[in-house]
């Protein structure tokens, strides 16, 4: 069964705002009894609120099989729940009205297991499907099986049930049921389900629409707005208190769902409904379209207009909805003061006995009674007078104006609630006058004040304009010739006409303007401007479009009384018989005339085409250069994008509208061939397209017709490119539609599938044609695919391999049988498509994971945010991460820290500026071991340019880098003390020397040779001797500073390298505080040995020569403190000095 939105269905139920006496209100009075059908089989429904707005309701649940919809039309039921559906029943002319729409969106969707593969509506033919085919609760799946080209007879459906068993036992292939609901009885029961929602789709329909019949509305007023309240009401409670309607479900009810279920459908239906979106109840005519359309379609009701829907949706009396400051107002304002033009019939004016009257007098009327306030009316002052008061701030507003720039400076305007078009009344000496401009020096009554008026004398400063008082006194100045016409209101212009009898008078043409009355308010009250806009906008359309017409259609006493006549009749009896019928018959030609005109006005403003009235401008040789538009309507204006007043009088090649001047070019033709012409004109800026009628209407008079045709180029031009991008999409995607007639054995295969898959050709293709074309070892296959679709219903997407041109291509078709009506199958339609590409990319990728998986080479995947994708095996057993550990991370996590910041920005530089990066780095395992990593990382990147995922390929070089260092070690240290060996310090010599140049400070060059060695080692044995060496390294390095260097040349010899001396003294110094160091006793084995040193030392440049020879000098200097007593040191300079070497031996030294 279906138990859609139990949670809050149940809680209008039960939220009672009082208790009541059953059928009594709380002041006594008997209850209304209404009755309300359901669309389910279990539903309840909100009764309290119903009480509170005097209502007795029962609720009636569906009975399987029940139409709904007919309870309600059949006067059964009062008031009804449905889908969208009811729309259909509308269409075929029931008469039914919506109220509300509870849900504004549809919770109606189908539902299949994932194991069927079914994920779409496409999957769906030839399947098993279970809905609620009874009525039209069923608008959003028909919509989406009708959206993907499924009618019955494509799949088969099943009465519905409303058990998930029946799709969890494969009795259906699909179901249809809620999203308030199923999603959780099959999250229970383990099922995992493919969700097919007809808003992905982009159907969007209501969900439940509360309606009744239009009988309803007439026989019970108002009725329908309480039972509308009531139920919006029960509904907004319910969303508001979610937690309390489950616990009264719970408790009261015993309900067998759990707390969680309905949890889960009150938090599922909220979603639905969108309380804090949309306003509950609204409902959109646009939106109802598109399930009128879905059911015109599919041929189960017929098409209605925007208008017929529009009437489908129950609108309320709209209410003044008026803020505290406007109320305060109205409160300190009880009296108003309105100024009005006293005599400007229809719309206003004091009649003979002294009554205020007009459509714009019962305006105010309604207003007054809808604001509770008084309008006190200044009658008796003239229309300028009244103006000029509301300059001085002397009136609160007025009744009729039209906005106009001067009147900006003092009033503000509402919107217009009623206008008419200004044109020119003349008499027979005028002729049809078709601009404002061509009144030029002309004398023009117009009534003082009037926007006109203001209008002329600002932009038409050539016309003479004579002010005067009344439309009166300027239509009898036109009668008796003393101006050649009138400008002004077309309505109160008609009126006067016909009150006074000026037969002579007539219409000469239209301004271009219109008069729209608006209410005007001075500025200093801007809150009564709102309050009447308000009040404006709460009298209906009809009730406003019915005010309106019933003074336009005024009868007017024309003025001369039959009865006075007939006093006279005395005189001269035949003379007045003749003159009464020559009165009666003029008469009767008049109003036929005027009628005629107002029918041609009607059609000249309700035509949705475009007209334009030119006359034809012509050069010295008669030809046609140039038109200027003498008249347009309303669909021109919109049509062309220019008001009336923009284009009237002015010349069409000035305008810059491409089509009028288009149209210029056929007036010539018309007036040659002396036929009308029918013509496309097409901006291709705009992309517009317009279809234009030109006929000629007189002498240099042409009258051109527009419709706007551009939507529908626009269709036929995507209809071809549609079709030509199927074609090419064919050609080029390799894909080909093939017919298999069942019952003749025949083929039928579209140009694609011979020309471009290559197929056989052949005139009349059957079964063994095609099989022929498939490879031996694969035409099993393909047999049993079709014998298992035809006999089974299973899917028939097969793939095989064809012979073409010598080698085999894949193939790949897919197909559906269609059966008659007894179910033998008479045809397949499908689709077959070449996929070598495809399976050679299958077979690459296949090749692909096995070097990945198998490589013993580490390797990670990242996107272009470096978040890792994927890692092989090896990268789990060289890092210790596991795959899903890393999986998400960034590579960071295996940073050891023993890089600095910058060789990560540097590599990262590399990266996307080569593209590639290589180098060793050093990485921490998930033990917190450190190892060394040789690694290669590549970007990859996309069509554009851009990076798209990171790829490194890494080794572990730790054992190879821990012999390397050990290598570099050994070549550049002494094993035994870990000093600089002779190749380091020549290094560092040479270095040393070319600082020392740079600096220009003294580099003290020492050679130190032990004293005492040899014993040591003889005595106590070579550890011993080795024990002492390291500790002689350990004292003399505690000596020197940073920047100098000592060295073990070998033996029990050592080399020192002082840098950036300042003086000999500071070398001196140093000396001194080494050979004290090494003079103390080293305890070794506890046993006190005392040992001494001999040092040799020369300073360069003072001593400029080649680096060799500096440290033979220091080798010649330390053999002369062995030779002066041990345990000393001797400066070669200063032996240089005192002879002790020639200085040809010097020279000898150094070119040696």
């Amino acid at each position: 069964m279906i138990n859609k939105l139990v949670f809050f269905l149940a809680a209008l139920l039960l939220l009672t705002s009082h208790p009541l006496p059953a059928a009594v209100t709380a002041n006594g009075q008997a209850l209304e009894h209404v009755s309300l059908q359901l669309k389910y089989f279990h539903q309840f429904q909100f009764a309290g609120y119903y009480a509170d707005e005097g209502l007795d309701v029962e609720i009636k649940e569906r009975r399987p099989g029940q139409d709904y919809v007919q309870q309600i039309l059949s006067g059964q039921t009062d008031y009804g729940i449905g889908d969208s559906g009811i729309v259909a029943h509308y269409a075929k002319g029931k008469a039914l009205v919506a109220l509300a729409a509870v849900f504004q969106h549809d919770a109606l969707v189908l539902y299949s297991k994932q194991s069927s593969g079914i994920i779409s509506p496409y999957e769906i033919a030839g399947k098993l499907v279970m809905y609620d085919a009874v009525g039209e609760n069923n608008a959003p799946i028909r919509a989406l099986l009708a959206e993907a080209g499924l009618n019955e007879s494509r799949y088969m459906p099943v009465a519905e049930s409303f058990d998930i068993e029946d799709l969890i036992q494969d009795k259906v292939d699909v179901m249809s049921g809620y999203l308030t609901d199923k999603p959780f009885e099959f999250q229970q029961r383990g099922i995992k389900v493919n969700i097919i929602n007809p808003q992905n789709y982009g159907i969007d329909f209501y969900g439940d629409l509360l309606f009744t019949s239009r009988k309803e509305l007439q026989q019970h007023p108002g009725r329908a707005e309480r039972f509308k309240r009531a139920s919006l009401k029960g509904w907004q409670y319910a969303l508001n208190h979610p937690e309390e309607i489950i616990q009264l479900i719970l408790n009261e009810y015993h309900s067998k769902r759990t707390a969680e279920q309905l949890r889960f459908e009150a938090a599922e239906t909220r979603k639905l409904i969108m309380p804090d979106t949309v306003p509950l109840g609204r409902i959109e005519t646009k939106r109802l379209r598109r399930v009128a359309e879905t059911y015109t379609s599919l041929k189960l009701a017929p098409a209605i207009s925007d208008e017929q829907l529009a009437g489908f949706v129950h609108t309320s009396a709209p209410t003044l909805d008026l803020s505290i400051a406007e109320h305060n107002w109205l409160a300190q304002h009880p009296a108003i003061r309105v100024g009005i033009d006293r005599n400007f019939p229809p719309y206003e004016w004091i009649d003979q006995d002294g009554n205020y009257v007009g459509m714009v007098a019962e305006h105010l009327r309604l207003i007054e009674k809808k604001l509770g306030v008084q309008f006190e009316l200044i009658q008796d002052k003239s229309w300028y007078e009244i103006l000029e008061m509301a300059k001085r701030g002397e009136l609160d507003m007025i009744a009729a104006a039209t906005e106009t720039p001067e009147r900006l400076q003092y009033l503000n305007f509402s919107a217009p609630y009623v206008s008419a078009p200004v044109i020119i009344i003349g008499d027979d000496r005028l002729g049809y006058i078709g601009s404002l401009n061509l009144l030029a020096g002309q004398k023009i009554a117009v009534v003082k004040g009037y926007f006109i008026h203001e209008l002329l004398a600002r932009q038409y400063p050539r016309i003479e304009t004579v002010a005067v008082d009344s439309i009166n006194e300027a239509l009898a100045l036109v009668e008796q010739g003393d101006v050649n016409a009138y400008i002004g209101d077309a309505a109160s212009a008609s009126f006067i006409i016909k009150q006074q009898g000026f037969l002579n008078l007539r219409f000469a043409g239209q301004s271009g303007y219109q008069n729209q009355l608006q209410f005007a308010v001075g500025k200093q009250h801007p809150e009564l401007l709102s309050i009447l806009q308000k009040a404006l906008n709460s009298i209906s359309p009809n009730q406003r479009e019915s005010l309106i017409n019933r003074w336009m259609g005024l009868k007017v006493n024309p003025g001369v009384s039959i009865e006075t006549l007939v006093k006279y009749a005395s005189v001269t009896l035949l003379i007045l018989l003749f003159f009464s019928y020559w009165v009666f018959r003029l008469r009767k030609e008049i109003k036929a005339r005027r009628r005629s005109e107002a029918d041609l006005a009607l059609l000249y403003r309700n035509m949705s085409l475009g007209l334009a009235l030119h006359e034809v401008i012509r050069d010295t040789n008669g030809q046609i250069v140039d038109s200027r538009i003498l008249m347009v309507n309303p669909a021109f204006e919109s049509i062309a994008g220019i008001k009336a007043i923009q284009c009237v009088g002015k010349r069409a090649n000035r305008l810059q509208l491409p089509h009028l001047g288009d149209c210029i070019q056929h007036f010539a033709d018309i007036e040659t061939q002396h036929k009308p012409a029918h013509f496309e004109i097409h901006s291709p800026e705009q992309q517009r397209w317009l279809a234009v009628d030109a006929y000629q209407a007189g002498h240099n008079r042409f009258v051109a017709l527009l419709q706007d045709i551009s939507q529908r180029k626009l269709d036929e031009l995507a209809l071809k490119a549609s079709e030509e991008r199927l074609r090419v999409s064919q050609y080029y995607g390799g894909v080909g539609t093939w017919e298999f007639d069942l019952l003749n054995n025949r083929q039928i295969w579209s140009e694609i599938v011979t020309n471009g898959l290559g197929f056989p050709k052949a005139e009349n293709p059957k079964w063994a044609h095609f099989l022929a074309t498939i490879c031996k070892e694969d035409r099993p296959l393909v047999i049993d695919s079709l014998r298992k679709h035809l006999k089974y219903g299973a899917k028939y997407d097969v793939e095989y391999r064809i012979n073409v041109t010598g080698k085999k291509c894949w193939m790949r078709s897919v197909g559906q049988v269609e059966r008659n009506e007894n179910g033998k199958p008479k045809r397949m339609l499908g689709i077959v498509q070449d996929i070598s590409e495809r399976k050679h990319a299958e077979e690459k990728l296949k090749l692909s994971a096995r070097v990945f998986s198998d490589a013993h080479e580490g390797i990670m995947i990242t996107d272009a945010d470096a978040r890792i994708l994927d890692v092989n095996a090896a990268f789990s057993e060289m890092t210790g991460f596991s795959h899903d550990e890393v999986i998400g991370k960034n590579p960071s996590l295996l940073k050891s820290n023993r890089q600095e910041p910058g060789f990560y920005v540097a590599m990262w530089k590399a990266l996307r500026k080569e593209g590639h990066w290589q180098g060793e780095i050093w990485n921490r395992h998930k033990n917190n071991e450190v190892y060394a990593q040789l690694l290669t990382i590549s970007a990859l990147f996309d069509e554009s340019g851009a990076i798209i995922n990171y790829i490194g390929l890494f080794s572990d070089i730790t054992e190879r880098k821990q012999q390397q260092e050990l290598l570099e070690h050994m070549a550049h240290f002494d094993p035994l003390t870990s000093l600089p060996n002779r190749t380091l310090f020549s290094d560092r010599f040479n270095q040393a020397i070319a600082h020392t140049k740079r600096s220009g400070g003294l580099l003290a060059i020492c050679y130190l040779d032990l004293d005492g060695f040899k014993p040591v080692n003889d005595t106590f044995g070579h550890a011993v001797g080795d024990e002492l060496l390291i500790e002689v390294a350990k004292r003399i390095k505690s000596n020197l500073r940073e920047c100098d260097t000592v060295c073990r040349l070998g033996g029990d010899e050592f080399a020192l390298l002082l840098q950036d001396l300042q003086s000999r003294q500071q070398c001196e110094d140093t000396l001194t505080r080494i050979h004290a160091a090494l003079a103390e006793p080293f305890n070794l084995h506890a046993h006190p040995v005392w040992i001494g040193a001999s040092c040799g030392v020369t300073l360069y440049p003072l001593d400029d020569v080649a680096p060799y020879t500096l440290l033979r000098h220091a080798d010649q200097a330390m053999y002369q403190a062995k030779h002066a007593g041990r345990n000393c040191y001797r400066v070669y300079l200063d032996l240089l000095e005192q002879g002790v070497f020639p200085h040809d031996t010097q020279h000898l030294a150094e070119t040696e």
